[in-house]
């Protein structure tokens, strides 16, 4: 009986996690979204990579929204999006990219929504996505990809590489801290009984 209300109290907190995380990255997908058209408008060539976005910007949306989906698939689902957005950033942008960033926050997440064997899941997805990389970009195939290689010295890309950041940092460290607080919360309460 113990542990059933353990495995209940931990779904709670991921749900409430996932729940808080979704709001944050719904609103940084939004400001990113923002960014990657303020981008396109004077880069050719970015306007799919804008219609992605904002298809996988909604569907964040959208999970955030509908609560009543399962916590399991809401959190796949989140899982789901950085990781596409991570495959179409190092295809259109090349190493110079935050694609690898993305890949590098999607075990972490996994581990926090969902548990340790959905962690390392994504940590054998992400080696293996950067891995094919490696082998496309030796057989030429992501040259026909790249829109622009982001290791240049012009401001632009240092500037949406900075924007890319600041919403990476905000959706990798909103759990953390969300998970901190709970933790801080339960030791609180323990010193009180």
């Amino acid at each position: 009986m113990k542990n059933k209300k353990g495995v209940d109290a931990l779904k709670s907190w991921r749900t409430s996690i996932l729940n808080t995380f979704l709001i944050v990255v719904s609103v940084a997908a939004a400001i990113m979204m923002v960014a990657t058209i303020f981008e396109a408008r004077s880069k050719t060539g970015l306007w799919p990579i804008v219609i992605y976005y904002g298809i996988l910007t909604v569907l964040l949306i959208v999970l955030a929204i509908f609560r009543k989906i399962n916590p399991r698939a809401r959190a796949w689902g989140v899982l789901i999006v950085p990781y596409i957005i991570g495959i179409i950033s190092l295809a259109s942008h090349g190493l110079g990219s935050s694609g690898k960033i993305y890949l590098f926050a999607l075990p972490v997440g996994a581990l926090i929504l969902i548990g340790p064997g959905s962690a390392i899941l994504m940590a054998i997805f992400s080696l293996a996505t950067m891995v094919s990389f490696a082998i496309f970009s030796q057989n030429g195939m992501l040259a026909l990809w790249l829109q622009t290689e982001r290791t240049s010295f012009l401001l632009d890309d240092w500037i949406w590489e900075t924007v890319d950041l600041a919403m990476l940092l905000a959706i990798i460290m909103s759990p953390k801290l969300i998970t901190s607080r709970y933790w801080s919360s339960l030791v609180g309460q323990k010193k009180h009984i």
